[in-house]
């Protein structure tokens, strides 16, 4: 068994004549439609999750190449910042094993375009470098892409 780790990875979704391509790289942040519906309903209910990628691997099985993500997933707090009315995140760690963390690169089909600001304390955070130990973070929903 062979693993190998990239910084980045493109590839092109088609859907019929519609044709997306997506390029990913390690410390971005995606989403993902999480299913939470369950066996007594009808209709699928979803929610959108977000998780930041850790790293990107192949994993190679009878000389096929699979893509894979490692994630951390981004927890909501179920509050909002008081100054910026933001959403507060907190990142899984390492230690918490609620949600998985690898994942077929299969499931992303879009480009991500999500923003998250890490939210520095007074101390820790010094010239971009943020402190690791504090996984508190703000969804920026003010963000948009201008066409």
């Amino acid at each position: 068994m062979e693993v190998r780790l990239y910084k980045s990875i493109s590839y092109t979704i088609v859907d019929g004549n519609n044709q997306s391509n997506i390029r990913l790289r390690v410390g971005d942040v995606i989403n993902i439609l999480e299913d939470i519906s369950d066996d007594r309903e009808t209709e699928l209910k979803t929610i959108t999750s977000y998780a930041q990628i850790r790293a990107i691997f192949l994993h190679t099985k009878d000389q096929l190449q699979i893509p894979f993500l490692l994630l951390n997933w981004f927890i909501s707090l179920g509050i909002n910042d008081s100054k910026l009315g933001c959403p507060r995140y907190r990142l899984q760690q390492l230690s918490d094993q609620t949600w998985r963390r690898i994942y077929a690169i299969k499931w992303i089909d879009h480009q991500p375009n999500n923003h998250f600001i890490h939210q520095c304390r007074k101390t820790g955070c010094e010239n971009g470098n943020h402190d690791k130990t504090n996984v508190y973070y703000l969804h920026n929903i003010f963000y948009y892409t201008a066409i």
